[in-house]
């Protein structure tokens, strides 16, 4: 008995390798790779005295010893049938489906080009430009077309993922962009929002007909598509726009459909900003002059090298460093630069809008604006001894300040509803005149008298102007 155990037999040689061979493919097909073929098992089990479990050990743990042992048979031929099927598809004189190539595959799929599903599978084939695919694209992302067409409605679902839906509205807007081209044309822009926004708009009707009615020169930029789902969501929740919150700075376009303010804008310089500039010899000597630096946050959209630069720099050199978190988007789009100047950011602004995103993306689970307050002055700095003051305005609200752990409120200065003619640049404006009086070594409480006052005089002006008339205001 003791040498049958010593030495098995060729039944049992057999059965073991059999085992082991099952073993693996288990294991593998988890992971969707392949088995080693039965020749590959038995030098494996022959290594390792026919002992599975030392088998099973020794192949996972080394395998780069026995990849040649494995049998490719199977992906070869998957290979090879999906390489026939976009060969089916691919344009005749690129390597590439093209527009014909992408209506044939629609074709067979039996669905409308026009569908919603079609642009969810582009965004799975990460396609970069509309009418194509790309071969990389199409061979991770394509099967066959009897197991892609078994899939559509699990694809479509994905519509209704939240977290999935952001992703294909994101990728949407670059993909429908035109050569060479910043921003949607109107019509292109439309027509996504038809697709992706049905079902989900309570005014989409009323929102596609106010864009046939808009310029037709006019385009979409990216801050507008990105802030789009944020206005949906604030529809739904208030259809009246009874708590529209002007102090927000909402695109035109949108802002226009809900309540009319002055602002147009053009980025094209902003778009076009890079760090060269700052760094050039003409910028420089007034960034090393500067004592105290304002930056705000729709600048992480373009240029957020430039920001770290500077903010790295007041740090490292015992300067001011402070940040407007500028729109709700910034923090829901932009969250990883904003993370990043963040640990160098020694006064933070907001209002209680972006307050709010600012925790949604943070996961803080609260909506509470003096509890944010509190958790995004603990955030950690990059600069050890040094502390972040916030301050969230709230419109007519009191504004909260957190310095060294500690809550204050400030009452606004009242002002009558009519009085009140544009409340573009409100939030800049209270920054400005905080800023101002924190330059001239004023304590908190003077600074946020100073930012009312200003804040105050401007919103009671068409755009964000400042009168030529000398201030009345005088620090207490």
């Amino acid at each position: 008995m003791g040498a049958l155990l010593s030495k098995p037999s060729l039944a049992n040689h057999i059965e073991a390798v059999v085992r082991f061979k099952m073993l693996t493919l288990l294991v593998r097909l988890e992971f969707s790779q392949i088995s080693p073929t039965e020749a590959g098992a038995m030098k494996v089990m022959q290594k390792n005295g026919w002992n599975i479990e030392r088998a099973m050990d020794a192949y996972f743990n080394n395998q780069s010893k026995y990849e040649l042992n494995v049998d490719s048979q199977v992906s070869a031929i998957d290979k090879t049938r999906i390489e026939a099927l976009y060969l089916r598809y691919k344009d005749e004189d690129e390597d590439l489906i093209g527009i014909d190539g992408v209506l044939q595959f629609c074709e067979d799929l039996e669905v409308d080009p026009q569908d919603v599903v079609v642009l969810v599978i582009a965004w799975y084939m990460s396609a970069q430009k509309i009418g194509e695919f790309t071969k990389a694209g199409f061979i991770n992302g394509v099967d066959s077309i009897e197991k892609l067409k078994e899939e559509l409605p699990r694809i479509r679902s994905d519509l209704n993922d939240k977290k999935k839906f952001k992703e294909i509205y994101e990728f949407t807007f670059k993909f429908g962009l035109q050569e060479n081209r910043k921003n949607l044309s109107i019509e292109s822009a439309s027509s996504f929002w038809k697709l992706l926004l049905d079902g989900k708009f309570r005014y989409l009707d009323l929102w596609l007909k106010f864009l046939e009615d808009e310029d037709a020169g006019k385009a979409v930029t990216k801050d507008t598509w990105n802030l789009m789902p944020i206005f949906v969501e604030d529809c739904d929740s208030d259809p009246d726009f009874e708590s529209h919150d002007e102090n927000s700075a909402w695109p035109v376009l949108i802002d226009s459909f809900s309540v009319h303010r002055s602002l147009v804008t053009d980025l094209q310089a902003a778009n076009n900003y890079k760090i060269t500039h700052a760094q050039s010899e003409a910028v420089l000597p007034y960034i090393r002059s500067a004592k105290t630096f304002y930056i705000e946050g729709y600048h992480l959209t373009v240029s957020p090298e430039t920001i770290m630069f500077i903010a790295k720099y007041a740090s490292e050199n015992n300067k001011v460093f402070s940040l407007n978190l500028s729109a709700p988007f910034i923090s829901q789009f932009f969250t990883k630069p904003l993370d990043e100047v963040l640990a160098y950011t020694d006064i933070l602004f907001g209002n209680e809008a972006e307050a709010v995103a600012f925790a949604e993306a943070h996961d803080f689970g609260t909506t509470d604006v003096k509890e944010i307050a509190l958790k995004v002055a603990a955030i950690p700095l990059a600069t050890a001894g040094r502390s972040r003051t916030v301050v969230f305005t709230q419109g007519s609200q009191p504004t909260i300040i957190v310095q060294n752990k500690v809550i204050t409120e400030y009452a606004v200065i009242p002002i009558a509803v009519e009085s009140i003619v544009d409340t573009n640049g409100a939030g800049d404006a209270f920054a400005g005149g905080f800023l101002a009086a924190i330059v001239l070594g004023k304590s908190i409480k003077e600074a946020v008298a100073a930012g009312n006052y200003v804040a105050n005089v401007v919103i009671q002006r068409v755009g964000p102007t400042y009168p030529r008339e000398a201030p009345s205001f005088t620090f207490a």
